[in-house]
C-alpha cells in the first residue's frame, strides 16, 4: 500500500508490522473454542504475489472465530490464495478477505475487519493517507480464504491551497540557486511535492511558471549589465582568468609530466614564461589577477613531478656557468640567470636543487671550468635573496675555502723559499672544509717519490699553522700540467718540440710511466699506479683513443681490453704547444642519481626531527594536529603525514618525547 495514496514512480516501502506465525487450528470434539488466530501467507501465495513484479504489499492482520467441527476436520491447515479480481490502479487500494469453503456448496457470510499499516493519517507533503477496509467472511474450520483486492472509488484529492504552496515553496528554491545562496526546504520534499503535482496534471502549468521565473531572471542580468557595463567587464574578466589558467596549467603539464622532455625541459618552460608574459603585459596591462593566476598555474603544474624539474634545473645552470658556453654574453647570462629564478620559485623541492648545484658547482670550481667567477656570485647571491642565508651558507662556504686555499698557498711559497728547498715541481694544494663540500670517495694511488716528498712538506707547513685539524688528499680532483718533449727527425736533422699537456693526476701517473719504458700492458701499468680498474681503462681510453693521441694501444680499438698494450706516441703532433687532453668522465648513472636524491631524503629527516624538538621544547605539551601543523609552516619542503609520524614515533622511541599518560593523541616534551 502507498502510505501518500499518490502515485511514485520508486515509492518507498512502508514500515511493515511483524508478520503473525501461522498456527494450525485444532478442533477437539468435545471443546468448543472462541480464539483470534493470527494466519501466515504460506509459500504459494508468496509465489503469487512474487509474480507481480509492482503491485504494492499489503500486511493484513486478522482475527477469526473458530467453532467446534467434527473430529474428522481436525488438524487441517487452512488454505489461502490471493487473486486480483480487478485491473490495479495505483492510486489506492481496497482490500477484501472472503472466504469459501471447500466445498462449493457451502458459502461464508461472516465479515472481518481488516486495518492498514499506519493507519490513516498525513504525509509531509499534505497529502492524506487513505485506509482501506475489508470484511472477512465466516467459514467453516477447513475452509480456504481468499483476498480480494479492489480499486478506491474515488482517487484522492489535494488539500486546499497545496499547488500554491508548492509552488511558493519552488520559486524560492529557485531564486535561493539563482542568488547562490542556501536553500531552506529539503530537496526531497520538493521533489516529492512536485511529482504529486504532476501526478494531478498540473506539469504544464508549473513549467510555464518556472519558465517564466528563468526568463525574469535572465532579462534582469542583462538590464543591469546595460545600465552597468563595468560588470559586463567584469564577468568576461573572470572568464578569460579562468581560462588563462587552465590553458597554462594543461600546456605546463605536457612539458613536465613527459619524461621524454627532460632534457629541455627547462628551456620549454622558459620559453611558455616568456609567451605568458608577454601575453599579460599587452593584452592584460600586466594585471594583478592575472599574474598571481599565472604563478598558481606554474606552480600547480611543475610539481606534479616531485624533485625532478628542481634537479633539471641545476644541471641547466651548471651548463650555462661552465666554461666554454659561448652562446651569450655576459648580459644575457644575468637576464637568463633572472629568468631561472622565476622558475625556480614555483619549485617545492629546493633542497634537490641545491644538492646537485652543489654538486656541479665543486666540479667547476675545482677542475677550473667555471665561465665567470662573477656570474658564479651573481648566482648565489640571487640563491641568497630568495632562499635565505641558511640555503646558501654551504656554497659561499665552498667560495671562501677556494680563497682561502690561495693566500695559504702564497705563505706556502715563502715558506719554500725561505727553507731553500729544492725542487722542480711546483704544487698547489686546494684545503677544502668537508662540511661544505660533497663527499667524495677516497682512492690510494702510487704517486712519485717527488710527489710524495712535496705532500709531506705541506702537511708538516698547514698542520703546524692549524693545530687539531686533518688531511685527507683526494686524488680524484687533482690535475697537473706536464712539460713533454717529443723528437721530430728531417733528414739528417733532430727536431725536439716542447708541449704543455694539461691532465689530471690519473693521466699524470700513466704518462710518467713512460719515462722508464717504452711499452706497458694494461695489468702492468695497474700494478705500478695503484689506480681502480674501471677508472684506469677510462684513463687510458682518453690519452689512446682520443682526440690527442698521445699514447698508441695495440691492438687499435675504441674499447680498452685486457691485454692490450700502450707505448709512447712518438709522432703525435698538434698546432697548440699548450694541450687540455679531457678525462673521459663516466656519464651520472641513475644510481648515483637515486644516491643525491637518498642523501637530501636523509637530510630531511634530520630538518623533521629539529623542527619537531625546536617545537616541542618551546611548548612543553602539545596536541598532535598542532604539532604537524606548526612543523609544516617551519618546513620549506613538502612532507607526507606518514612521513612525519614516523619521525614523530622515532623521536618517542629515542627518549626526546613522550605521549601523555591519560591522553594518547597529546605529547609531552622529555627534558
Amino acid at each position: 500500500m502507498f502510505p501518500t495514496g499518490l502515485p511514485s514512480p520508486s515509492p518507498p516501502p512502508p514500515a511493515q508490522e511483524p508478520r503473525p506465525a501461522a498456527s494450525d487450528v485444532h478442533n477437539d470434539s468435545n471443546v468448543s473454542l472462541t480464539a483470534s488466530k493470527k494466519r501466515k501467507i504460506n509459500s504459494s501465495e508468496k509465489e503469487d504475489i512474487d509474480s507481480i513484479s509492482s503491485s504494492p504489499k499489503a500486511i493484513c492482520n486478522s482475527s477469526s472465530t473458530t467453532s467446534s467441527s467434527s473430529s474428522s476436520q481436525q488438524q487441517q491447515h487452512i488454505q489461502k490464495k490471493l487473486r486480483f479480481e480487478d485491473p490495479l490502479d495505483l492510486i489506492g487500494l481496497d482490500v477484501k478477505m472472503a472466504e469459501e469453503s471447500c466445498n462449493p456448496a457451502e458459502s461464508c457470510s461472516k465479515a472481518r475487519n481488516v486495518f492498514l499499516p499506519g493507519g490513516v493519517g498525513h504525509h509531509a507533503n499534505g497529502l492524506t493517507k487513505s485506509a482501506g477496509s475489508a470484511t472477512f467472511s465466516n467459514s467453516k474450520p477447513g475452509a480456504a480464504k481468499k483476498l480480494v483486492i479492489k480499486n478506491f472509488k474515488e482517487k484522492p484529492k489535494l488539500p486546499e491551497n497545496y499547488t500554491n504552496e508548492t509552488w511558493q515553496k519552488l520559486k524560492e528554491a529557485v531564486e535561493a540557486i539563482q542568488n547562490s545562496t542556501s536553500i531552506r526546504y529539503n530537496l526531497e520534499e520538493l521533489y516529492q511535492a512536485v511529482e504529486n503535482l504532476c501526478s494531478h496534471k498540473i506539469s504544464a502549468k508549473l513549467y510555464k511558471q518556472l519558465r517564466v521565473v528563468c526568463e525574469d531572471h535572465i532579462k534582469a542580468q542583462i538590464d543591469q549589465f546595460r545600465e552597468y557595463p563595468f560588470l559586463c567587464y567584469k564577468f568576461i574578466f573572470c572568464v578569460l582568468l579562468s581560462f588563462l589558467f587552465v590553458v597554462s596549467q594543461a600546456f605546463g603539464s605536457t612539458i613536465v609530466i613527459n619524461p621524454e622532455k627532460d632534457k629541455t625541459m627547462v628551456q620549454e618552460l622558459l620559453d611558455f614564461k616568456d609567451k605568458v608574459d608577454y601575453i599579460i603585459d599587452v593584452c592584460f596591462m600586466k594585471n594583478e589577477k592575472f599574474v598571481n593566476g599565472m604563478k598558481e598555474a606554474f606552480e600547480t603544474f611543475i610539481n606534479k613531478r616531485p624533485n625532478k624539474p628542481a634537479e633539471l634545473i641545476a644541471k641547466y645552470v651548471d651548463s650555462k656557468l661552465r666554461a666554454g658556453n659561448k652562446e651569450a654574453t655576459d648580459e644575457e647570462l644575468e637576464k637568463m640567470l633572472d629568468k631561472i629564478m622565476i622558475i625556480f620559485r614555483f619549485i617545492y623541492g629546493k633542497d634537490v636543487f641545491e644538492a646537485f648545484y652543489k654538486k656541479d658547482l665543486a666540479k667547476r670550481l675545482l677542475v677550473g671550468k667555471s665561465a665567470s667567477v662573477d656570474a658564479e656570485k651573481s648566482m648565489l647571491s640571487k640563491l641568497k635573496h630568495e632562499c635565505g642565508a641558511a640555503f646558501t651558507s654551504k656554497l659561499e662556504g665552498m667560495f671562501k675555502d677556494m680563497e682561502l686555499s690561495k693566500d695559504i698557498m702564497v705563505q706556502f711559497k715563502q715558506h719554500m723559499q725561505c727553507q731553500n728547498i729544492p725542487g722542480n715541481i711546483e704544487l698547489t694544494v686546494n684545503i677544502l672544509t668537508m662540511g661544505y663540500w660533497p663527499t667524495y670517495a677516497p682512492m690510494e694511488v702510487h704517486l712519485p717519490p717527488e710527489m710524495v716528498r712535496l705532500q709531506e712538506i705541506f702537511k708538516t707547513f698547514y698542520l703546524g699553522k692549524h693545530s687539531g685539524r686533518k688531511l685527507q688528499w683526494q686524488s680524484t680532483l687533482g690535475h697537473c700540467v706536464l712539460k713533454a718533449e717529443f723528437k721530430e727527425e728531417f733528414a739528417i736533422f733532430i727536431y725536439i718540440y716542447i708541449m704543455y699537456l694539461q691532465v689530471s693526476l690519473f693521466q699524470t701517473l700513466v704518462l710518467l710511466m713512460f719515462n722508464e719504458g717504452e711499452e706497458f700492458s694494461l695489468e702492468d701499468i695497474k700494478l705500478a699506479t695503484g689506480i681502480e680498474d674501471g677508472e684506469l681503462r677510462r684513463t687510458l681510453q682518453s690519452l689512446a683513443c682520443g682526440k690527442a693521441r698521445v699514447l698508441t694501444k695495440i691492438p687499435k680499438s675504441k674499447d680498452v681490453e685486457d691485454g692490450d698494450k700502450f707505448s709512447c706516441n712518438d709522432d703525435f703532433k698538434h698546432k697548440l704547444f699548450r694541450i687540455k687532453i679531457n678525462q673521459i668522465q663516466m656519464k651520472e648513472t641513475v644510481e648515483e642519481q637515486a644516491s643525491t636524491t637518498e642523501r637530501v631524503f636523509q637530510d630531511r629527516q634530520y630538518q623533521i626531527d629539529a623542527a619537531i624538538v625546536r617545537i616541542m621544547k618551546m611548548r612543553k605539551t602539545l596536541s598532535h594536529n598542532l604539532l604537524v601543523s606548526e612543523v609544516y609552516n617551519q618546513l620549506k619542503f613538502p612532507v607526507k603525514p606518514a612521513d612525519l609520524k614516523k619521525r614523530i614515533e622515532s623521536l618517542i622511541d629515542r627518549d626526546y618525547m613522550e605521549r601523555d599518560k591519560d591522553n594518547p593523541n597529546q605529547y609531552n616534551y622529555v627534558a
